[in-house]
């Protein structure tokens, strides 16, 4: 209709951030780790694993809430009951989990988007729009905002603090800690008022992959003749 326009003009701020190195400082736990609720499932898609017991007596906490809230736990990812914290910690190395956040505050006419590499939940996104809403320009109706999820990779699920604290799937599924939406938060603020500013923020990279060890023999030869390039291989 009447909001159809021969040229919109579109702006961007953008930043990348390692978690690695800046977690402590931006607020999360220096160490990913996922919780027992996570192995049970969702709501809406529980797994064969909700509310296992060891020799069918023991409760490891793989369920939502009750027993996978660990009040003993007074660390950094308090009251998540870890899964197999020795397994995640040290047996599957340092890198499982994502470590790099690309984050970025999208202007595009008179709508503002907010880019994050995770699937927030329905309240953490919208503190965070309500964060970028704040600092919006003057032309951005407070209805035109909007988050984009699951974008230039993946984190996991970032919850808000309460839901952190309930450890249902989302909130065990929350990797980098109960601070992780407050950090988004935080991060889309600054980012949003950098767009009022001649040249808006832009930190690009560097990004290190750590894929792992190749598999041996994966995948299949087609051929057993040598091969100099990807043709017959």
């Amino acid at each position: 209709g009447d909001r159809l326009k021969e040229s919109l003009e579109v702006r961007r701020a953008f930043n990348t951030l390692d978690l690695g190195t800046q977690a402590t400082q931006l607020g999360l736990c220096e160490r990913p780790m996922v919780g027992t609720a996570t192995a049970a499932g969702g709501a809406d898609g529980l797994t064969r694993h909700n509310r296992w017991r060891l020799f069918g007596l023991f409760s490891l906490g793989i369920e939502a809430g009750g027993s996978a809230i660990d009040s003993g736990n007074v660390g950094c990812h308090r009251p998540k009951r870890v899964m197999a914290p020795i397994f995640q910690s040290r047996l599957a190395g340092p890198h499982q989990y994502p470590s790099f956040v690309q984050l970025a505050a999208l202007r595009i006419g008179d709508m503002l988007v907010g880019v994050v590499p995770a699937e927030v939940t329905t309240m953490a996104g919208l503190r965070i729009m309500g964060a970028m809403q704040s600092e919006r320009p003057m032309h951005v109706a407070e209805d035109h905002v909007a988050i984009l999820g699951i974008a230039n990779g993946h984190i996991q699920y970032v919850t808000t603090r309460e839901e952190y604290w309930a450890q249902l799937y989302e909130g065990s599924s929350n990797v980098y800690g109960p601070g992780t939406a407050e950090m988004l938060q935080a991060q889309l603020r600054s980012l949003t008022q950098s767009l009022k500013a001649d040249n808006p923020t832009v930190v690009v990279g560097p990004i290190t992959v750590k894929p792992g060890p190749p598999w041996v023999g994966w995948p299949p030869m087609q051929s057993s003749r040598p091969c100099s390039d990807r043709s017959g291989c």
